[in-house]
């Protein structure tokens, strides 16, 4: 994809050709029998099936393989693009149905699963299913929803793992979608990971979607009574022969909070170890600046509740601090009056 695309739209021929598609009822019947004026012999010769399988086709007892159905529509004369309107189910060889409007297009929403995706969500390369797992029921909640609001789709498994962390799986037909929406698919610590165009060059909304689900389940907040530092930070491992490809990643996430105001420090390493003789490095970039801390509560912010409260505390912490007092003495009386519950609003 350019560099440019600021949107991502999935048509039908777009998809995998082993979906199998379900049409319209009055459609399909009124567009076999236009497709019979040449006789039904000659559409099963032209793509490669038997008579029999043509009429069950037509009649609904049989639904359409994409790649069966792409030959149908090219014997026809017909653009797919109209064919597409026509589609009231998508179902997966490998399991899972969803019923949505084609084309799909990406959104905030979609955006967000991509960020969980990238998080602590994971598409397997054999079957394909899109699982995520979260300490924070809640959090596992929020990405149910936006299986329901995005696929119209609910979950095939829900439970509790022995760990005490939560864990929903979608379809391997959700996980193929969120693939071509540019979500990574295997394992993410061996993979060179990259921000989807679409997500990297999109609107300010589809940026905020993608970062807080992101931070939301890789992100944390440095905060310690006895410690000054404070941070909001994220980190990733990653095998060490993509490291290359892992600080453009990080930088690329830079990049968008950047667009969005937030200034965070260069990719660092944080620590180096070895797998089965295979070395990993974590690699990080953290705001610690209050300022654009304040500006990414404001912008960003996070929705898991206790990383909330300490990125709550941490500012509050700070609003608490003498007045002639260091990093509060520059921005408040630099800059005139300003309190942190206000700032957010009016200053930054």
């Amino acid at each position: 994809m350019s560099e440019n695309v600021k949107e991502r739209i999935i048509h039908l021929e777009d998809l995998p050709g082993s979906f199998i598609i379900r049409l319209e009822d009055n459609f399909r019947k009124e567009w076999f029998t236009t497709l019979f004026k040449d006789g039904s012999k000659n559409l099963a010769k032209n793509v490669g099936i038997s008579r029999s399988y043509v009429y069950h086709l037509k009649n609904g007892r049989h639904h359409f393989r994409l790649s069966l159905l792409k030959k149908i529509a090219e014997h026809g004369g017909i653009p797919l693009e109209l064919v597409e309107k026509k589609v009231t189910e998508i179902i997966s060889n490998r399991g899972g149905r969803i019923r949505i409007e084609l084309p799909l297009q990406s959104s905030p929403e979609m955006a967000s699963l991509i960020g969980h995706c990238f998080g602590d969500g994971s598409i397997s390369t054999k079957k394909r299913e899109f699982d995520y797992v979260n300490l924070d029921y809640a959090r596992v909640l929020a990405v149910k929803e936006l299986g329901r609001n995005v696929f119209k789709a609910e979950p095939t498994s829900e439970y509790q793992n022995k760990d005490g962390t939560y864990k929903i799986a979608f379809s391997s037909l959700i996980g193929e979608i969120l693939g071509l929406f540019g979500a990574t698919i295997g394992k993410k610590v061996e993979t060179n990971l990259s921000v989807p165009d679409w997500i990297k060059n999109g609107d300010r909304n589809v940026k905020i979607a993608f970062l807080q689900a992101l931070f939301d389940d890789d992100g944390s907040v440095l905060l310690s009574k006895n410690y000054a530092a404070k941070n909001v930070n994220l980190h990733f491992t990653r095998i060490e022969s993509n490291d290359g490809a892992f600080v453009d990643y990080l930088n690329d996430i830079r990049e968008m909070l950047l667009d969005l105001g937030i200034d965070s420090r260069k990719p660092y390493i944080a620590r180096k170890y070895a797998v089965n003789g295979i070395n990993r490095t974590v690699r990080g970039i953290y705001i610690s600046d209050i300022a654009n801390i304040a500006k990414f509560q404001k912008t960003i912010h996070f929705r898991q509740s206790e990383k909330k409260k300490r990125l709550d505390a941490l500012l509050e912490r700070f609003d608490k601090m003498p007045l002639d007092k260091g990093i509060r003495k520059v921005l408040v009386l630099g800059s005139g009056p300003i309190v942190i519950g206000q700032a957010a609003e009016t200053c930054f």
